[in-house]
Order: C-alpha cells, then structure tokens, then sequence
C-alpha cells in the first residue's frame, strides 16, 4: 500500500516563512492601491498592546516606490539593461522547482509569491500580551487582500490539503457561517477572515476579540501611538515599528527585583511613552525616522541626549561638494552635569572617578575642561566632509563649535592647546609644539606632531581658529585655508543652494534637533 509522504509541520513553517519574507521583498503588487483606511489591526487592539509592527498600504508600495528618486534610476534604460540578468536569474532559481537552491520550497514559494500579490491593504503583527514566567506571547496578525480575499482563502484550503490531507494537525472548521483554520503544533494559531483581511492570533479569546472590534480603548487612540506614529511619518509610512513602553513596564515589574526597578527608573524608563522606527516617502525619497516620545522628562537618558528644535548656523561654512554634512543644536555645556546625575544614580561615587580622571586631565594642560572649555561653548556644533577642491591626500574634514565669546575663547584654547602639547611630549611617544600662522588676517593655530623616535611621520597636524563666532579644528592646516579661502568669498551657494539639499530641508520635521546629510 502506498502511503503519501507527510512533511513534519515545522518544516512547512520554515518554507512559509521564507516565501513571505521573499515575497514582501521582490513580490509587492504591481500599480494598485486600495483606499488607506481599510482595515487597521490597531484600532481592533486594546491601548495595553506591548507592540505593533506594521507595512502601510501594501497595493501601492510598488507606485509609491516608482514616484521616487531611487524608483526613477531603476526605470532608466540603463539599469534596466542592469537588473534584467538579476531578475532572470532570480526566476531562473524559483522555476528549477526542487532541483534549484531552494529545494522543496521552490515550488511552494512560487505559488505563496503568488498569492501575496493580492496583498492591497495592511500588513500588521500586534505583541498584545506576554506572559512573563512561561515567556509565551499573545500575538495577532492581519494580512489585507481587498478584493483578493476570496481567492487567499482558496489557497489556504488547498494548501491544507496537500500538507495534511488528514487533518491531523491543521483543522479546517465552521463556526457561526465563518470557516476557521488552526494549528496545533508548536505554537497554537487559530486563523479566519474578517472583512478583507485574513487575520492570525495564538488563542481564540484574542482573535474573538480582534473580530469583534469593540475594544474600549483601541492602541490607535492612545496619546503615546499617536504622537509617535505622527512623528514617524504619518499618513506617508510604509514601515512602522512600535513599542508600547508604558505595558512594557508593568510587565516588566512582574519579573523585576528592587535594584532592577530601581535603575529602570533612574535611567527614565518610566517617562518614556513610547518608541518607534517609520520608514516614509517623503517628496521623491524616503524619511526615517526614531522617535522616543518622552514629554515632560526630567531625569534619564532621554534629558541627557533632547536638544532643541535645530536651525542651521554653520551651512554658510559648507561647500558644495561636501559628501557629508551634520548639525545640531546640543547644548555641551549641560554633558557632564546631567553625566554625573546619571552615573552616579547608577553606580553611588562613579562619578567621584569621573571627577577625579577630569581633575587629573585639567592639571596636566593647565585648564579647567569644565568650566572653561565646555562652559565657553554657545550649544549648536556642525561638521563635514569633502574632497579638497585644490587637491589634497585626506578628505576636508571641519569640527565648528559655537563660541560664547570667541576672543576670551581664543585665550583659553591657547592655554589649553599648549597644556595638551607638553603633556603628550611628556608621555614620550611624541614630541608636541604649538605655533601661529596668520592667512587673510586670520590666526591658524597649529599642534605639529612628530615621532619621538624613529623615522615615521605623523599625517595630521591638527589646525584650529575662532571664524566669525565658531571655534573651527581641522585635521590638517590646508583644510584650514580652504575654510577661511570660502568663507570670505562664497556668499549664497556651497551646500545650501543644492536642489537635493534643499529637498531634505523642506522635509525635515520642524522639531528635528539635529540633522545628517550624506551625498550618494
């Protein structure tokens, strides 16, 4: 008697999940997109929900994705010509079957690519609950096929056939004019369809729920989802991650000793309302953005590192070729007090070292790094890269740094930078000197460094000056020039005045205390 072979339920699990992770990266649905506010797993989870990871929109990622920069190089004839062996031979692969790299998913994975093509709406996975001694989750899932629903739910009847024609371990079942199919090993799944949506939980109770739709207070209207889904991105997500830092904690407090509780709060876990990643088209590219929404903070990491809404102050400094550019409004001068609260409700007299490692740094340049260096700074700091225009071995690399009152700034770097010279020609690796050299009326303060002993050059000989407010430090005196050179004569253009530059201007959150630029 001839017996099927049955395949064990894990290793279907193995094959499904790679056909999905395939398929939401090469398979997206071609030029549709359904009206956005279709079905929404988190206002059918309660506010408590631990987490929520969603994909927006699925049925017009694809038409989202053309309206970009990236999704224009890649319709150019050019990179067409580039990718077409790419893709032949990605097809190649899942048409070879069981004799291909993929092996006995080959054939299953063509046909689960196939499906999620139907895909129009939101994809949604929900951490609802956990319990924290046996570390089991509560999860739901929801997969939106709009108008492809029906035909989702076909595949999933024939697929259950073919891998357990029995029924021994998946159970295809009725219940009140609605089919429901579960899972038994490993992980319990119960699974069904509401709406458009084929949805997934790991208990009855939750996805009875979910179906249901009358929680009394949805994740979708808590203060903390909001402000940091709107913060993320908005009605322009694609991707959004979320944890629900507030039922996190009152899990955690389930697990946690004293002195665990006790650090959580000093580190300011407990102001914390939530966190996020989105990933959203913006304009013709795409914003990313972490978010931790904290309002009102006032102890923990989240003071240490907030900053003030950010308005460009050294852009004047930046040339137009620069491939890197960053700034931000942090205020230095507050760093080492906030460290000292910091480490010291960590560890009690970590930050009696702290302040003994400063004091021994500050007696050996002659300077109080405290109280002089940091306390003589104006908050906002800026730097870039570029190659050199009038050639050069090492990229330009500038440091700015906001000077209080830069002519009693320039006498306490004097002092410091001398300070630093004799301690590192102390230490005997090498021999340290300072010297002036005046360019354009500007004085460019050198640190020249040689090897103590041996033959071996030192490549940097780091350049410093006080120009127009801003303490600039480059790595080399030529690098220096060319920033004296373009500030005296560049009015309006460098990086300021380039269309991609200004496009990422326009986009930037008003909020922002900070932002990076990097040219591809």
């Amino acid at each position: 008697m001839h017996h099927p072979v049955r395949r064990p339920l894990r290793h279907v699990a193995r094959l499904s999940a790679l056909a999905l992770l395939a398929a939401l990266l090469f398979a997206l649905p071609k030029g549709y997109s359904e009206p956005r506010n279709g079905w929404r797993l988190e206002a059918r989870v309660p506010a408590t929900t631990l987490g929520l990871v969603t994909l927006e929109d699925v049925g017009g990622m694809s038409a989202r994705m053309q309206n970009t920069a990236l999704g224009g190089l890649f319709q150019e004839p050019e990179m067409k010509a580039f990718m077409a062996p790419i893709e032949a031979a990605g097809q190649d692969m899942l048409d070879a079957g069981e004799e291909g790299p993929f092996g006995e998913a080959g054939p299953m994975l063509v046909r689960v690519l196939k499906q999620l093509e139907g895909l129009r709406g939101q994809i949604a996975v929900a951490v609802v609950d956990m319990d924290m001694e046996s570390e089991k989750p509560r999860l739901v899932a929801s997969l939106d096929f709009g108008p492809h629903i029906k035909d989702f739910v076909t595949f999933v009847q024939t697929l259950r056939a073919e891998l357990d024609p029995e029924g021994e371990n998946i159970q295809e079942f009725e219940r009140d004019g609605r089919l429901y199919w579960s899972v038994d090993e490993g992980m319990p799944v119960i699974a069904t369809t509401a709406d458009t949506a084929f949805v997934l939980a790991t208990d009855e109770g939750l996805l009875a729920s979910v179906l249901a739709g009358t929680v009394e207070k949805p994740l979708s209207t808590s203060d903390g989802f909001r402000a940091v889904r709107t913060k993320s991105g908005g009605e322009d997500l694609a991707f959004f991650a979320f944890a629900n830092m507030p039922a996190i904690a009152a899990r955690l407090v389930e697990v946690m000793d004293d002195e665990g509780m006790r650090m959580a709060r000093h580190l300011g876990l407990d102001t914390i309302h939530g966190i996020g990643y989105g990933m959203a088209f913006v304009g013709d590219g795409f914003m990313d953005s972490f978010v931790v929404h904290a309002p009102g903070a006032e102890h923990g990491l989240v003071p240490l590192v907030s900053m003030p809404a950010f308005k460009s102050q050294a852009l004047k400094f930046v040339p137009e070729k620069a491939f890197y550019y960053e700034e931000g409004s942090a205020d230095l001068t507050a760093l080492l007090p906030r460290m000292r609260t910091l480490i010291e409700g960590i560890e009690p007299g970590m930050s009696e070292q702290l302040d003994e490692g400063l004091a021994h740094v500050n007696e050996a340049i002659g300077v109080d790094l405290e109280k002089e260096i940091l306390a003589g700074l104006a908050g906002p700091s800026a730097w870039y890269m570029t190659m050199p225009e009038s050639g050069g071995l090492y990229p330009e690399l500038a440091l700015f740094l906001k000077a209080k009152d830069p002519a009693a700034y320039e006498r306490v770097l004097e002092r410091a930078m001398a300070g630093l010279a004799g301690m590192l020609t102390e230490e005997g690796e090498v021999i340290a000197s300072t010297r002036v050299l005046e360019y354009r009326g500007q004085r460019l303060h050198l640190l020249d460094l040689q090897a103590a002993q041996g033959d071996d050059v030192i490549p940097f000989t780091p350049t410093w000056t006080l120009l127009d407010g801003w303490w600039v430090i480059t790595l080399v005196p030529h690098a220096m020039k060319e920033v004296v050179l373009r500030h005296g004569s560049q009015t309006g253009g460098g990086l300021a005045a380039q269309e991609d530059f200004q496009a990422l201007m326009r986009v930037m959150p008003e909020t922002a205390g900070a932002m990076s630029y990097l040219d591809l």
